[in-house]
């Protein structure tokens, strides 16, 4: 029975860690494309500097799914 919690555990972890990368490459890798398109050198900067990317990643991902939110466009363009 141990070994079945340990198996489902260790499944549910990576699953979960390999979803989070996945969203958070996703999230990023459009955040980067949007930058581009919109023509935003302040907004690619804010893409590659270390703890923003997280950030950029996270705005990414809503955008991805949600559209670009106005307040964002109003703030880069």
């Amino acid at each position: 029975m141990e070994t079945i919690k340990a198996i489902l555990a260790a499944t549910f972890g990576s699953a979960f860690g390999i979803g989070f990368f996945l969203c958070g490459t996703l999230g990023w890798a459009y955040w980067m494309w949007m930058a581009i398109n919109v023509g935003s050198f302040m907004m690619f900067l804010f893409g590659i500097f270390g703890p923003f990317a997280l950030i950029a990643g996270v705005l990414g991902l809503w955008s991805f799914a949600f559209g670009m939110p106005v307040w964002l466009f109003n703030m880069v363009n």
